[in-house]
């Protein structure tokens, strides 16, 4: 891990999650091929971090990024999506998983940050994981409390 200049280490390898409305798709640092799971108007968080575990077995990743169909805080999901299930509201992702996560704002292209967070073109994927959406101690969700 590389320090920051307030001296909290950043994570050198990051498993970035696009939860799209017919897909969840995955990957992490040095892989090549992202790794897909349908998921639909019934995927709620449990489920989600469930086959993202499934999904990511034999990664390895120290924080997760991950592109959220919906308006996000700094807190994580401000608003349910209309294509998920319920839940996402209040979920503390990063206790689900077990590894800091950040839910950054949406990234339509290199610079753009408009109101809603998730990365919204999944062909980017490989890029958002290392230079669109890094993982920041900043924007960092806590690993205590909250529902998932």
């Amino acid at each position: 891990m590389t320090a920051t200049n307030n001296h909290t280490p950043l994570p050198a390898t990051i498993l970035v999650i696009d939860i799209g409305g017919s897909k969840v798709k995955i990957l992490a640092t040095g892989e090549t091929t992202p790794r897909t799971r349908q998921s639909g108007k019934r995927l709620i968080p449990t489920q989600l971090v469930a086959a993202v575990h499934e999904l990511a077995e034999g990664w390895t990743y120290e924080a997760i990024s991950i592109g959220y169909p919906g308006v996000v805080g700094g807190c994580g999901p401000r608003s349910e999506p209309g294509n998920l299930g319920s839940g996402w509201v209040g979920c503390n992702f990063a206790a689900a998983f077990g590894c800091p996560v950040t839910l950054p704002p949406f990234l339509d292209k290199p610079g753009s940050r408009l109101s809603t967070g998730r990365c919204q073109n999944p062909i980017h994927l490989r890029r958002h994981a290392t230079q669109y959406c890094p993982v920041s101690p900043r924007v960092m969700l806590p690993k205590h409390s909250g529902r998932c």
